[in-house]
């Protein structure tokens, strides 16, 4: 049976590392400079791609840290469009609010609550 469960990592391996190049390979080729898809997508999308293949002994541990990185990334897009956004405008109380909601996904559950807290501080002032 073990040695079923190797072929299967094996060939999972296999699989994901196509995928991989496959991935690099057309972001080299089909996109201009200007239109390329930045590193941290890319290796956003191959970190998915090593969640769908892992060896079945890590599978667990390994869509967890995927997941978790995702995670990160759609914080870090997301703060990063709000903080352009705000050059154009005066940073308030509302503006610091929403920064505080983007990047709560990502706090620990101890700063999680006190963010939270705060946040319902500032919906009753401003209501």
């Amino acid at each position: 049976m073990d040695k079923y469960k190797t072929m299967e990592n094996i060939a999972n391996s296999f699989h994901a590392a196509r995928k991989i190049r496959d991935l690099q390979s057309n972001l080299l080729r089909e996109a201009p400079p200007e239109v390329k898809q930045s590193s941290i997508q890319l290796l956003n999308e191959i970190l998915k791609t090593i969640g769908e293949h892992p060896p079945v002994s890590h599978k667990q541990n390994i869509q967890s840290v995927v997941d978790k990185s995702t995670q990160y990334t759609n914080t870090y897009r997301n703060l990063k469009n709000h903080l352009e956004s705000l050059n154009s405008k005066k940073a308030g109380s509302h503006e610091l609010a929403r920064s505080l909601q983007i990047i709560t996904p990502v706090l620990p559950n101890q700063h999680k609550i006190m963010v939270e807290k705060m946040l319902r501080i500032l919906e009753v002032i401003y209501s």
